[in-house]
């Protein structure tokens, strides 16, 4: 039962994954200074010095595209079963309603993660081997690149609740939001610069999964 729910949540929303990977690793491409030889036709680097993670580019980029995905996934999971009516079948399946929720959580955390994970590890390696750039690398340097990929676990966690929830006032529907958005504010503008920061994240993370848990309890279909 929960590997068929794993394959049909898959099934649905693997190809966002699959275009924030692509977008990401055009990305890293371009920090790294990548470029094709256009009599040979081989990737080739540049012969000039490149300091990793020192420009706005990568920071920037994996907290956007990682924030992006999180919402489309959350969304995706959620309103698209009120869309399709399908959450009353959901219900009355041989399984208990949160293990269900859980699974579907699982899911889409694992490809937010997995599908920006892999070119922040492909940047991270060419970080590591300074043979490639010339420059020392130190892994504060990769902080705050780090702490707005975090950060979009929240983001993530935010849009499900708002997806789940049953609420009569458009306001009341839309608090989920007041949690990532001062993080991924402060994100943006002081990185992981901020003493906890990524504690704090944990503990919102942690806040949304019970609201999440509240509000599916609470639903009436």
């Amino acid at each position: 039962m929960y590997r068929a729910l794993l394959f049909k949540e898959l099934r649905e929303v693997w190809w966002t994954g699959a275009i924030a990977s692509v977008i990401l690793c055009c990305v890293v491409a371009n920090e790294v200074g990548l470029s094709l030889d256009v009599e040979t036709y081989r990737p080739t680097l540049p012969s000039y010095v490149i300091v990793p993670f020192q420009t706005d580019g990568m920071e920037s980029s994996v907290t956007v595209v990682s924030a992006a995905l999180a919402v489309v996934l959350g969304l995706w999971q959620t309103l698209g079963e009120s869309v399709r009516g399908t959450w009353r079948y959901l219900r009355h399946r041989p399984i208990r309603f949160s293990m269900l929720l859980l699974t579907k959580m699982a899911t889409g955390l694992g490809i937010l993660f997995i599908s920006t994970g892999a070119p922040i590890a492909i940047y991270l390696w060419w970080a590591m081997s300074e043979d490639l750039h010339g420059s020392p690398f130190e892994w504060r340097m990769a902080a705050p690149t780090l702490s707005g990929w975090l950060v979009s676990s929240t983001v993530y966690l935010a849009a499900f609740l708002f997806g789940i929830r049953q609420a009569r006032w458009f306001g009341s529907w839309l608090w989920p939001l007041a949690l990532p958005l001062p993080l991924l504010f402060a994100s943006a503008q002081f990185g992981a610069r901020i003493p906890g920061v990524n504690y704090i994240t944990l503990l919102c993370d942690f806040l949304l999964f019970g609201g999440i848990l509240y509000a599916a309890g609470e639903r009436d279909d």
